[in-house]
């Protein structure tokens, strides 16, 4: 059985309906990131679980310009092969986004913090700290570290 229905609206209640859609839609995009352990699937005997295979492979993300780019390698630009135990979102206070990662020292002595100020690399670094170990690509900034890139 298909039902259809039509809903007739006027113009101030189109605009109120926009108005929620653009609130709902910005606090989508500005909510923080959080990685639970995947869903599992329904046990239904009507439809059999197929595992997909997995088109996704390991890529190197970038950070981006102001224009939406990517900008691969940035001069001074090294990688390092760590484990990332921590990953926070730490605004600053004039409110420009900035995530705060804590990885191993690759001299193994202490841990090291670096700054990303790209939020979509957010996600991607939030999954790093949840597995053994990861790649990031790092510039060095005075005493400041910035990432730059991950192999996600």
């Amino acid at each position: 059985m298909n039902a259809s229905y039509c809903l007739v609206f006027t113009d101030e209640e189109r605009r109120k309906i926009v108005e929620a859609f653009q609130i709902f839609i910005a606090k989508l995009m500005f909510a923080p990131v959080q990685v639970d352990a995947a869903p599992q699937a329904p046990a239904s005997p009507s439809s059999p679980v197929r595992n997909a295979p997995s088109t996704t492979s390991a890529r190197d993300r970038w950070a981006r310009d102001r224009k939406g780019n990517e900008l691969p390698n940035p001069e001074g630009c090294y990688s390092v092969d760590v484990h990332v135990f921590k990953a926070e979102r730490k605004d600053t206070d004039s409110g420009a986004a900035r995530m705060v990662v804590s990885f191993d020292s690759p001299t193994n002595r202490g841990s090291v913090n670096a700054s990303c100020w790209d939020e979509k690399l957010f996600p991607f670094l939030a999954v790093a700290s949840k597995e053994a170990s990861a790649t990031l690509h790092i510039v060095k900034n005075g005493k400041y570290l910035n990432i730059c890139g991950v192999r996600a």
